[in-house]
């Protein structure tokens, strides 16, 4: 029931949030063999240490998979509650700040997004989701620059990140630069012939230059792919 924007990020989210648990059961249980094996008192101390941060981690990593159903229960303020709280014992984590960041913005709060996502980018500068919601951000702020900016930089670390094309797409058509607009769709629906939003995008693009006929099929394949929209 949701839209291509929401679908993306649970899915995104999930997918990392998930991972990064994996990761951590391995760590806790590769600590708890070394510690078996450990022959000395300040060696068990050491890895004592370090299963205790393995443990923060742990809860940190429980308390966003708690925000993020939180998240797609629409319980926004809920979900900011947990992030914070794992941000607290986790406070170097770019999954936590991108998921803050996601409910900011669907809150509106699209500066406080915007920090959020600095800080994701920061920690992980090889993250084109970041950069594809920072820019959605920024266009929502009116700046454009900024946002076309992050828009190509999420291109270049996803070559197939078809929403980044035609998010750049949308910021060239409020510019009034319709030809980059149609390039942007038109790759968009190469990748992904299904995603209806290009479709809808491109359909205005071709409304603004007149082009009227080709506007109406596009809006036909929107409504023949999601007939709710």
């Amino acid at each position: 029931k949701r839209d291509e924007k929401e679908k993306f990020n649970i899915i995104s989210q999930t997918r990392e949030a998930n991972k990064a648990s994996e990761e951590n059961d391995k760590k806790i249980e590769d600590l708890r063999e070394k510690y078996n094996r450990a022959t000395s008192q300040a060696e068990k101390d050491s890895i004592r240490k370090k299963m205790n941060d393995a443990d923060r981690e742990f809860l940190a990593n429980q308390k966003l998979e708690e925000g993020l159903n939180l998240y797609y229960d629409n319980d926004y303020s809920g979900a900011i509650k947990l992030y914070n709280e794992a941000l607290k014992l986790k406070p170097n984590d770019d999954l936590i700040y991108f998921a803050r960041g996601i409910v900011y913005a669907d809150l509106g709060q699209n500066e406080q997004a915007i920090k959020d996502y600095d800080k994701a980018i920061v920690l992980n500068p090889n993250d084109a989701d970041a950069y594809n919601n920072r820019g959605l951000a920024y266009r929502k702020l009116g700046q454009y620059d900024q946002a076309l900016q992050d828009f190509t930089k999420a291109i270049s670390l996803n070559s197939n990140f078809y929403m980044a094309y035609s998010n750049r797409g949308l910021v060239y058509s409020q510019l009034g630069q319709y030809e980059l607009a149609l390039k942007d769709h038109n790759k968009a629906l190469e990748i992904n012939p299904n995603y209806f939003g290009a479709y809808n995008n491109r359909g205005i693009v071709y409304v603004k230059l007149k082009k009227y006929d080709q506007a109406i099929k596009d809006f036909d394949k929107v409504i023949a792919l999601n007939p709710k929209f």
